[in-house]
């Protein structure tokens, strides 16, 4: 069984049963936004997202959770237990802060994704005469991955329509590197989104200022929580070494 940790949109998922130590609280401060963290590319966020600064035991231990077996659905701002956490988290992917998409935005699955592809023609998350492609309606300020490190380690599944093509949605076996006990990628399972989970904005979107049930506009999931049931889904699939 799978509890949630942390408040808000984003969440990290990790077992009830973790091992004391390994529940990592990935909560922001209430009303608060994040400082800086010391030291060359510890933190470096050039905005000021809403991030707090986690000790270095703390970001061990997330990585050391998904090595043992455990699976992390991180999103957004959660890149900071990647970019500012162990090499071999660091590794995944290029971590870089740019601007959000334009809103909407026709996003690409990447072509090695065929499930994923097929799910959302199957579930109407992608127009049947444009497979492989998904409308993300979404007020993001930005982006937070630059590149996904492919090979064996991860592996792109959506990329925004933009010069840049910034990964939206990748995911990474655990370990990385390989242990003497476990071979690269055949433990845990890592899923970093920059994806929204949100109705999508504007005047057809849920609005949550208005009393219950007159705010309640939304008859059906938007394409972005679409992908985010696929993600469950495959986060907790058996996990299968990446093929470059």
């Amino acid at each position: 069984m799978a509890g949630v940790a942390g408040s808000g949109v984003d969440r990290v998922l990790v077992p009830r049963d973790v091992p004391p130590g390994y529940v990592v609280d990935v909560e922001e401060p209430p009303g608060g936004r994040a400082h800086r963290e010391a030291g060359p590319g510890q933190g470096d966020y050039r905005n000021g997202p809403p991030m707090s600064a986690k000790s270095v035991a703390a970001r061990q231990a997330l990585q050391d959770f998904a090595d043992m077996g455990g699976r992390v659905f991180a999103s957004h701002w959660h890149s900071y237990w990647f970019q500012s956490g162990p090499p071999a988290f660091q590794s995944i992917a290029t971590w870089t802060i740019a601007n959000g998409l334009p809103n909407p935005n026709t996003a690409f699955i990447d072509s090695g994704r065929t499930a994923l592809s097929q799910w959302m023609v199957n579930v109407m998350g992608s127009p049947a005469n444009m497979p492989g492609r998904v409308v993300l309606a979404q007020n993001a300020s930005n982006t937070t991955i630059g590149a996904v490190a492919g090979g064996t380690i991860s592996e792109r599944w959506i990329y925004g329509n933009r010069n840049d093509m910034p990964p939206v949605y990748i995911a990474a076996n655990k370990p990385v590197p390989a242990t003497p006990t476990a071979p690269a990628g055949t433990c845990g399972r890592v899923v970093v989104s920059d994806i929204h989970v949100s109705a999508g904005a504007g005047t057809n979107s849920d609005q949550p200022n208005r009393p219950y049930a007159t705010g309640c506009i939304t008859t059906d999931l938007s394409p972005q929580e679409k992908v985010l049931e696929f993600m469950l889904f495959d986060i907790a699939s058996c996990v299968a070494p990446i093929v470059p």
